[in-house]
């Protein structure tokens, strides 16, 4: 074969390699674009957070004391096209067991937007799309989230999750586990008590002035009886002093200690859970310990540490799941306004936050805190749009000029929910009081005559408080009856009349009237009697008491207790008195003599004070009384763990690792993964025994349902170019070849 010839054989060979790759190209640009258009939405991002809020998604080595919730979120791209009943799969990672409500029974989560299933002891479960996204005004910004609380599956991890259970050599000075020890309505049901389990000086080293803080968390109740503090041979430690709060308690151990301590307790859940509201439920506990001197070695001389060295230690237990979705945009109108009037109040700032139990603020994609430091408008509103369906909350931060924050009592929050189906703006009124600081008003008092009615000039009064408060003396009527007064503040008033004009008698009635938003101008009236020959002299046998209620400890006034006036025969002679709001109550008129005052009735919050109050009326005196009260104690009555409607599933709570041999002596409560829930020893806590993880299933592919016209894009320009091309190159190979056959 000469040269020319050979060379045309390789350019033929050459551009027929050429043709098929730009043909090969053609159909792997295909099968790429089918896949971008892809359904990889579909597999969602897991979370996995400790009950303390911080995230451990990447801690493998969870101990199965770690209480978390494992939170699933799908982000469903606009373009997207999801169907009534398609199915979305999530599967729970190897090192968590999340809690099913009753063995035997699927873990069932219903939302707007479907139905998550996860089989009995499966690792698997199975979202069921709803007919939500369908809807045109569900079609954007469109997310699912579903969470459901677990524990940890590592039965032997000790100190902080994820970590070296002996890390240096030394282990955690003080460790914490809980569990559910109780079933409101037996096995499988609603948690109703807890247990906690406190482990300290693990290595036995000798510690001076040891000290342990516990308190726990809202929505539970320590029960005293069933503290337990033993050492690891079971023994219980001696010459220890226990102090109980309101929330806990606090342990003061032997001025020199070198023993490893198991401190053991329940608690009783007071969270009203309710089953058919699906939502997650955290319970928390707080405890810390305090040395003044440790040593290095086991049962070594303590060494001073200068500052007591505080080491602090955490729980928490979570039950329950929850989901929610969005792709519904809603909006709310905020108006705030005057309480009494109705008027619109601009310039009250307010924050919009979740309505979650911890008010989380609300965040853009970014990151970035949202809604914040919202100012009501000239016409006392705001309002805001585009909010994804959820509860949500405003908090008033400042009041408008003039007027009070709302307290505790009236609440300075407004809580709201943007609801799936909301076709109508969320709307509602914010209502302040009036600072009373900023209220003036003016009292015209008219003085008559009773058997004239004409206007008498001359009589004289004092201005008082209605509790007695002197605010001016000597003021007298003018040439047309009259007193005016101005510029009172707000509050409650009386006129006291020391001296009539000449001819009349002083009338004793106190006239009382008040200064209010809406009493800026009043208006009373008073009568004296025309003095008679048979007018006699006011009587001198009489005098008046004035009783004083305080707080026992703090000494402020209380208002509210109600009291009956006894003499000395036992009669009650007045019923019903009550202190006002300067914790007082005035009596009149009382004839000389001896009288009790008996309380009936504690005010608010305090204990009743049974012990009758002795005075003597003297005439033309005030006697003055004072009596006190103490708060009530927060402190219920602890729970009696012999109750005889749970004999049996009260467990020992001296040892939650093992009744006899503990199997890890060196970590708190390890439970037992073999022991059904609610069942066996309580202090334990159970989790149902796992079978074989089901094989995840594939994702379905829908891009075959995507039915949406597009423009053509520079990427299908370039495919078609090069198969055209390559199509072409083939052609000219092929009439090359049937060239050289004719000459041949």
């Amino acid at each position: 074969m000469n040269r020319i010839t050979k060379n045309r054989v390789t350019a033929i060979f050459m551009l027929f390699i050429f043709g098929i790759s730009l043909i090969g190209n053609f159909f792997n640009a295909n099968n790429t674009r089918a896949d971008a258009v892809s359904d990889s939405w579909e597999k969602p991002t897991m979370k996995l957070i400790a009950g303390d809020g911080s995230d451990i998604t990447n801690i493998s080595n969870l101990a199965n004391y770690t209480s978390l919730t494992a939170n699933y979120q799908w982000r469903i791209p606009d373009e997207a096209t999801v169907t009534d009943g398609e199915k979305l799969t999530f599967t729970i990672p190897d090192n968590v067991q999340i809690n099913f409500d009753k063995e035997g029974e699927d873990k069932v989560v219903k939302i707007g937007s479907g139905t998550a299933v996860i089989p009995y002891g499966t690792r698997t479960g199975t979202f069921t799309l709803s007919d939500y996204f369908t809807l045109p005004s569900h079609n954007t910004n469109r997310t699912i989230n579903l969470s459901f609380s677990g524990v940890g599956l590592n039965p032997s991890s000790g100190g902080d999750p994820g970590t070296d259970p002996d890390p240096g050599g030394d282990k955690e000075f003080i460790v914490k586990t809980g569990w559910f020890s109780g079933f409101a309505s037996g096995e499988g049901s609603e948690p109703d008590q807890m247990a906690w389990n406190i482990v300290l000086n693990q290595d036995k080293k000798t510690v001076t002035d040891l000290k342990v803080t516990d308190v726990l968390g809202a929505g539970q109740k320590m029960d005293q009886d069933s503290l337990s503090l033993k050492d690891d041979s079971g023994n219980a430690i001696e010459g220890t002093t226990v102090d109980y709060t309101d929330n806990g308690f606090v342990i003061n151990f032997p001025q020199t200690f070198n023993q490893k301590v198991n401190i053991v307790y329940t608690s009783t859940i007071t969270t009203t859970i309710n089953p058919d509201e699906q939502d997650i439920y955290t319970w928390t506990n707080h405890s810390e310990s305090s040395y003044t001197g440790i040593s290095t070695e086991p049962g070594g001389v303590a060494v001073p540490t200068g500052d007591p060295v505080i080491s602090p230690a955490n729980g928490a237990k979570s039950w329950g799941a929850s989901g929610s979705e969005s792709g519904h945009n809603g909006s709310v109108v905020l108006t705030k306004v005057d309480s009494v009037t109705g008027n619109d109040l601009s310039g009250a700032i307010f924050n919009l936050v979740n309505d979650d139990g911890n008010d989380s603020t609300i965040e853009d994609p970014d990151g970035n805190p949202m809604y914040q430091n919202l100012t009501t408008d000239s016409n006392g509103q705001i309002d805001i749009s585009n909010l994804p369906s959820g509860k949500y909350k405003f908090i008033e931060t400042r009041a408008p000029d003039n007027y009070l924050l709302n307290s505790d009592e009236t609440k300075n929050e407004k809580e709201f929910n943007i609801t799936d189906n909301q076709q109508l703006p969320v709307e509602f009124n914010f209502s302040n009081v009036r600072d009373p600081s900023t209220i003036k008003g003016n009292v015209t008092l008219n003085k008559t005559a009773s058997d004239t009615g004409k206007s008498l000039t001359g009589a004289v009064f004092d201005l008082q408080k209605s509790d007695g408060t002197e605010i001016a003396q000597g003021l007298t009527t003018n040439d047309d009856g009259q007193i005016n007064y101005n510029d009172l503040p707000a509050g409650d008033y009386q006129f006291v009349e020391t001296s009539a004009p000449a001819g009349y008698d002083v009338n004793k009635t106190k006239l009382g009237f008040t200064i209010s938003e809406t009493k800026t101008n009043e208006n009373v009236s008073m009568i004296d009697n025309k003095t008679t020959s048979t007018s006699v002299p006011d009587k001198t046998d009489t005098g008046t008491v004035v009783l004083t209620k305080t707080d026992a400890k703090t000494n402020g006034s209380l208002q509210g207790a109600i009291f009956d006036l006894v003499d000395a025969n036992g009669d009650v002679k007045k019923s019903g008195l009550t202190t006002d709001s300067n914790g007082k109550i005035t009596v009149d008129n009382l004839k000389t003599g001896k009288y009790q005052f008996v309380e009936t009735t504690a005010p608010k919050n305090y204990v009743l004070n049974k012990d009758p109050i002795n005075f003597v009326v003297k005439a033309n005196d005030v006697t003055n009384v004072s009596a006190v009260n103490n708060k009530e104690d927060d402190v219920t009555i602890p729970v009696d763990p012999s109750d005889p409607n749970n004999p049996t599933d009260n467990p020992d709570p001296t040892d939650p690792v093992n009744p006899e041999t503990p199997t890890n002596p060196e970590i708190p409560g390890t439970p037992d993964l073999t022991t059904k829930p609610g069942t066996g020893n309580t202090l334990n806590p159970g989790a149902p025994v796992l079978k074989q993880p089901a094989t995840n299933s594939n994702v379905k592919n829908n891009s075959d349902n995507i039915n949406q016209a597009k423009l053509p894009q520079t990427s299908s320009i370039r495919t078609t170019f090069a198969t055209v091309t390559g199509f072409l190159l083939l052609l000219l190979v092929a009439l090359e070849i049937f060239t050289d056959y004719r000459r041949n």
